[in-house]
């Protein structure tokens, strides 16, 4: 029985050293090619310095054909897959611990008002920002 020993020719060793290469860069930049290409954003949210406690963010769309995303924010701190491009970025977060639900004989009344964490400007004006690559995104707003 004849032994082979397999190796890799000039041509093979370049093409295996540029495949890994490609790896590495898309790995490290964090985008994915995942059906439509996505990169992994992550960040803080503060409103005068304070972490903003429960919210939610969201990613919108600039052009048509792209893919918007959103997601909660908790203890200030939010993490989702977005598309690359162009977005509008949505804050908002209530509080809602002055609503209080009492169930009568005629059913369930409500009572108390929520109240707006972040200024209504975050949510009717976005923010604008270009995702370029994954990375941290971080918005520090204010309450003026």
């Amino acid at each position: 029985m004849k032994t082979q020993r397999l190796g890799l020719h000039a041509g093979g060793k370049r093409w295996l050293v540029l495949s890994l290469g490609l790896l590495v860069s898309i790995t490290a930049s964090g985008c994915s090619s995942r059906g439509a290409r996505s990169c992994h954003a992550s960040g803080t949210v503060s409103i005068d310095g304070k972490p903003v406690a429960v919210g939610q963010i969201s990613f919108d769309i600039t052009v048509e054909g792209d893919v918007s995303s959103s997601g909660p924010i908790s203890q200030g701190r939010y993490d989702l897959w977005v598309s690359p491009g162009k977005k509008k970025v949505r804050i908002s977060a209530v509080d809602m611990s002055s609503i209080v639900e009492t169930t009568t004989e005629d059913g369930l009344v409500t009572t108390g008002t929520a109240k707006d964490l972040v200024p209504a400007k975050y949510a009717e004006e976005p923010l604008e920002i270009e995702i370029a690559s994954s990375g941290t995104y971080d918005f520090a707003l204010t309450s003026e």
